[in-house]
């Protein structure tokens, strides 16, 4: 779909206000352009809610999750054992593996609770609100 044509899952808002006030960062790591990916995070008015929005280059630098992590975690001088990755696809949980990081896999996205675990995600959720929680 067209890059404003799509809709924020529910509870997403709401979630990551409870993350940040309870002193968490927030980080998106997308392999989509992050030109596009900080566009779309500033028209659904989430940018107040992240810390910094990270994804690919036009020219697919950091296209891979594994890395573009890595590069998140150095760029912002992030220790590996505080950080959490949430991630609805296997890319996102490979990516954490990689990285060495724990992994939050949601169901309510484009993978499936099979892919999931089939990757081994350390948690999963089936709705955001959850998120909270499993992160304590």
């Amino acid at each position: 779909m067209g890059l404003f044509e799509n809709s924020l899952y529910p509870q997403i808002p709401e979630t990551l206000k409870i993350i940040r006030a309870a002193g968490y960062q927030t980080f998106v790591a997308t392999s989509k352009p992050q030109i596009y990916a900080t566009r779309i995070i500033e028209y659904f008015d989430l940018a107040p809610l992240f810390d910094g929005v990270y994804g690919s280059e036009l020219d697919g630098n950091r296209s891979v999750k594994g890395d573009l992590i890595s590069y998140i975690i150095e760029r912002e001088s992030l220790l590996a054992s505080t950080v959490v990755m949430v991630g609805d696809r296997s890319h996102d949980i490979i990516g954490a593996k990689k990285n060495n990081i724990a992994s939050i896999g949601v169901t309510y996205g484009y993978g499936s609770r099979e892919e999931l675990e089939t990757h081994k995600a350390d948690l999963i959720a089936d709705f955001p609100d959850e998120i909270p929680t499993l992160l304590t």
